[in-house]
């Protein structure tokens, strides 16, 4: 009797149950088909240590740890097959478990039921940090003139790209089917979690980029603000769909002439009953920002 272990590479489902269907699967397909390189590659690291039986002399044959050889010929094309002896499992496991997994290779151990995968903990912490960042981005280092061309749009933008790297910090989803297997087969209660406080997570996160523009602009026109009189050129509304339904973002555009002559025209997001009494041509007063002209605050009585 030998200690079989299956070797798979890693892009194989997180899901346990599906993980063993599938090395069944790969193992029927298995036939005449030719080795690839990287487990070759892989089954020379292996005997750089302990050398395939066929290797040994006579006298050193019952001190291998493999129980068939050449070992090289277990190459496979998408599954790997190896077998211990039993009296050296305590001492070998380890090694090919760590060896195979830092090689991008997961391990099937058929004998405790158990899948030993390659630690993603780097990639984890890059998501982490790729969230760190899409926050900081979006709260500190976009301009408001950039930001005022639709802070809907960023603050929505913003919100998307940060749940999307924590989620990926969490389970580190290599693609779409990752995803489905977990919502459809997973039995995972912080995945359960993260999916229920993922809505107050998003409308947290939306009301704080919202809120972060509407501070910085409101401290740009306390700043830099300069009054003027303007014209209504405009009033536009656009429709945005939500799963409670759709909504509607009011905007008026407005023109007018900065101290030094320039004539600017820009956008300002407006509430509804500001929509219903605003008049095209109609004269009205601003603030604008003596930094970016671009950034406006309407007197709308």
């Amino acid at each position: 009797m030998s200690y079989i272990v299956s070797i798979t590479r890693k892009d194989i489902p997180k899901i346990d149950k599906i993980a063993w269907d599938l090395l069944e699967k790969l193992d029927l397909r298995e036939k005449n088909k030719k080795p690839r390189q990287d487990f070759v590659t892989l089954i020379q690291k292996f005997t750089s240590k302990y050398p395939c039986i066929s290797e040994l002399s006579d006298e050193n044959i019952d001190d291998g740890i493999w129980s068939d050889g050449p070992l090289i010929d277990n190459a496979g094309h998408d599954i790997t097959i190896l077998g211990l002896t039993y009296e050296k499992v305590d001492e070998v496991l380890p090694f090919l478990i760590n060896t195979a997994n830092e090689n991008g290779f997961v391990v099937f151990d058929k004998q405790t039921n158990i899948i030993h995968r390659s630690n993603d903990n780097k990639q984890r912490w890059i998501w982490a940090l790729a969230m760190i960042l899409s926050i900081v981005v979006f709260l500190l280092f976009i301009p408001n003139s950039i930001y005022n061309l639709s802070p809907l749009i960023f603050s929505v933008l913003g919100t998307a790209l940060t749940m999307f790297c924590l989620i990926q910090t969490f389970y580190n989803f290599r693609n779409i089917q990752d995803y489905h297997d977990r919502v459809e087969h997973g039995n995972d209660m912080k995945f359960k979690l993260l999916a229920i406080s993922s809505i107050p997570l998003c409308f947290i996160l939306y009301m704080t980029f919202i809120m972060n523009f509407t501070f910085k602009k409101s401290n740009d026109i306390s700043q830099y603000g300069i009054k003027t009189n303007g014209t209504i050129i405009s009033t536009n509304i656009t429709k945005i769909v939500r799963k409670t339904g759709t909504g509607k973002i009011y905007y008026a555009k407005v023109k007018f002439i900065t101290e030094d002559g320039q004539t600017i025209i820009a956008e300002e997001q407006i509430n509804k009953e500001e929509h219903k009494n605003l008049i095209i041509g109609q004269q009205i007063e601003l603030s604008y920002s003596g930094k970016d002209p671009t950034i406006v605050e309407l007197k709308i009585e």
